[in-house]
Formats: structure tokens, sequence, C-alpha cells
């Protein structure tokens, strides 16, 4: 590791007269806290609060090698300006900046085992929403990310008043991207990925899911003597969101998102659960003509990754042979927003 002071250096990451390969990884006008950690296996670099909007800066490289705990660099610079930070041919880190407003700054780190490493490299509000950096031009980039756990209260709608599902016992689970692709431009970002969803439709009032035998799905009423009687309707899918999503508030840690997602409802099932003289039963059935592909609508408010969301579907969520028709509205809380 080099550092020098009191000498300015050049920041220009295009210049190439030298031949040498050189890729920007960031340049920050301000950075309020610059965190360098470096061993003989490994190099880890945080900036914080990068032009003071509450984006982060995060980068590891790494091998497999045992560290050497002789060779331990750890380093925190305040209040950093003019920040650069260099990849010269996968082989070498330099980072230029300027300490107190006025006093230039250089290190540099050779990488080490350039062609036996791991590389990580993330920008955004939050550490704990997880990314990786695919390209970066401006305030442009591309990232792979994973986010939008989320789980809440569902309840039927325009559907048949015997049905009254108790929304309090009713839920939806969902993983809105377990991977997925985002593009951002400066506090506005468009996501889309896959992930997956389940909406679970629970009565008790009396009566059950019943399938024919013609496939029609139908409300019944417990015969007399039934206690403990419960019945549900449970549709697992796969997921395709497109959500935009803006930053915005105190260093843009508030997040507005909304979109459609594309859902691939690839099983349901009905189960009845009752008590009647002494014994208990349990009722399943599956093939329950839920219509294979439909389209939900969500909205969400957040602040620092958690919030609160509303999903509705305004689509039917059977089939027609099926003789049952509800559409959905569900509302909770979701993580990593």
């Amino acid at each position: 590791m080099v550092l020098v002071h009191a000498q300015e250096s050049s920041t220009d990451a295009s210049a190439t007269s030298d031949g040498l390969y050189r890729d920007t990884l960031i340049h920050a006008s301000s950075v309020k806290e610059l965190t360098i950690k470096a061993l003989s296996s490994s190099v880890s670099i945080t900036a914080k609060d990068i032009d003071g909007k509450g984006e982060n800066f995060y980068y590891n490289t790494n091998t497999s090698d045992s560290p050497d705990i002789n060779k331990i660099t750890f380093t925190i610079f305040k209040d950093v300006t003019d920040l650069t930070l260099i990849e010269e041919e996968g082989k070498k880190l330099e980072i230029f900046f300027l300490e107190s407003g006025t006093n230039p700054a250089y290190l540099s780190f050779d990488i080490p085992d350039p062609e036996n490493r791991t590389v990580q490299s993330y920008i955004g509000h939050r550490q704990m929403n997880f990314g990786v950096n695919l390209t970066k031009k401006g305030k442009s980039h591309w990232s792979l990310t994973s986010g939008g756990l989320a789980c809440g209260w569902i309840t039927p709608v325009d559907a048949n008043p015997d049905l009254n599902s108790s929304m309090g016992r009713s839920m939806e689970w969902t993983w809105n991207n377990i991977l997925g692709v985002s593009w951002s431009y400066g506090n506005n970002s468009i996501t889309t990925g896959i992930g997956i969803d389940w909406k679970n439709y629970v009565i008790r009032n009396g009566h059950y899911f019943h399938k024919g035998d013609d496939g029609m799905i139908s409300l019944l009423p417990f015969e007399e003597g039934v206690s403990k009687g419960t019945s549900r309707i449970r549709i697992f899918s796969y997921q395709i969101p497109i959500f935009y999503r803006l930053f915005f508030g105190k260093k843009g840690l508030f997040t507005f998102t909304a979109g459609p997602i594309v859902k691939f409802n690839t099983s349901a099932n009905i189960k009845t659960k009752y008590r009647l003289d002494s014994r208990d039963y349990t009722v399943t059935s599956y093939h329950i003509n839920q219509k294979p592909v439909t389209i939900d609508f969500l909205g969400a408010l957040g602040y620092y990754g958690i919030g609160v969301f509303v999903r509705y579907s305004p689509f039917n969520t059977f089939r027609d042979c099926a003789g049952l028709d509800f559409k959905s509205f569900s509302t909770g809380i979701m993580l990593f927003l």
C-alpha cells in the first residue's frame, strides 16, 4: 500500500496513453466517510453518503488464500472530497481524494491473485438491499438485485357473500424478486426479475370449499354436528414484477414503488378440516382450475428498506368452468424495498 500527501495526482480514468486499461469504479464530489481495509488476500472499500444523497458504495475483492495477519491496513477518512477509485487492468486499485477539502491524497493497492479472485460491488441507499453492479456510467447504472420480502392479509373482492373470507386469517406471502435486474438513473429505478407468491384464503363461517366431480367449486354448509370447521384455498405462483421506484426525502431514504406483476399460477389446492363425532377429518382437493396467468398491481411506501404495500388483482382467480369467481386485495409489511 502506498500513501502519498502533498502531491496532487491525475484522476483521469480514461487516460490510456500508457496502454493500460483503467476502469473508474466511482467518482464522487463528496463522501462523508471512506473506510479501507486491505489484507494480503482481500481489499474492501466503503464510501458512505455519496454526494450527500444517502447512497453508499461497497467494493470487495478477495481470494481463497489465507490472509497474512502481519499485513493489515485499516484506515478511515472523514469528509472526503473529489474521490475517484480506479481499477487498473484488474491488478491494481488506485484511490485519489482530498482530505479536509485541500490536502491531495493517493493510495494504491495491489489486487491479490487477479486471475483467481471474486469481486462484489454495490451502490445503494442501504447495505441490506443486496445488489451487484453490472455497469455504471454517470448517474446511470445496471445491477443485479434481490428484495421485496412481504407478508400481508388478503381478502376476496367481488365474491359470493357466503364466501366471507376472514382477512385476519387469510394471508399472502411473497418474495418479489429472488433475483432481478435493476436500471437506475439518479433517484429513479426500474426493476424486473423473478419471484414467488402464496395466497391463502381461509373461511370459518360454517361453509367449506367443495370440488365436485365435474370440477366445479362451490360453497357448501357443513353438515349438522360439525365443529372446528375450517376451509382454505391456497394458490402458488411464480411471478415477474416490473416496478418503478422513486427515492425521495432526506438522503433518499424514503421510497415509492409501483408496477404490475405477471403471475404464473402453477399450483393450487383446497384443504378442509373439521371435527365430527369426536373424530378429526382432513379433505384435500387438487386441480381446481385456477387461471394459469393473471396480473396483479402493487404500490408500496417505504423508509430505509421497510414499508407497507397494497396489492390488487383485477382478474378473476379461477376459470369460468370452476364456478367460483372473485378478485383479491391484500395489504401488509414489506422488507428490502
